[in-house]
């Protein structure tokens, strides 16, 4: 019986394993698409980052939710900064978007609420 156990255990935490690598996956290319809009990839900080569960109306999909700060052309932090991304590559971020600034976080908010945005 003790074998037993062991042997669930043992396997729980190997399914455990592989779901948080695929998460951190997930999160790792969103924030390397964060870092590739930004003028100093290295500066780049990241907070409150998780995966959310999109309803489509299609069924169910990730989206990486977070805020980034990053140093400007001027070698000083810009302060934080909310972004969605979606794993097909899809980044949504202010910084994208300069004179969307109220629609892109209208749509970053929806998104990171599980939620499709309004269009």
């Amino acid at each position: 019986m003790n074998m037993c156990k062991v042997a669930l255990s043992l396997m729980v935490a190997l399914c455990l394993a592989g779901c948080g690598s695929a998460q951190n996956d997930l999160v790792g290319k969103a924030e390397d698409a964060v870092r590739h809009i930004a003028k100093d990839p290295d500066s780049v900080i990241f907070r409150e980052v998780r995966i959310v569960q999109l309803d489509t109306g299609a069924g169910m999909a990730p989206i990486v939710c977070g805020e980034f700060n990053a140093k400007n052309g001027f070698g000083g932090y810009s302060g934080f900064e909310a972004f969605a991304w979606h794993p097909d590559g899809k980044l949504l971020a202010k910084a994208l978007y300069p004179d969307g600034v109220e629609v892109v976080q209208q749509g970053i908010s929806a998104l990171c609420a599980g939620k499709m945005p309004e269009v």
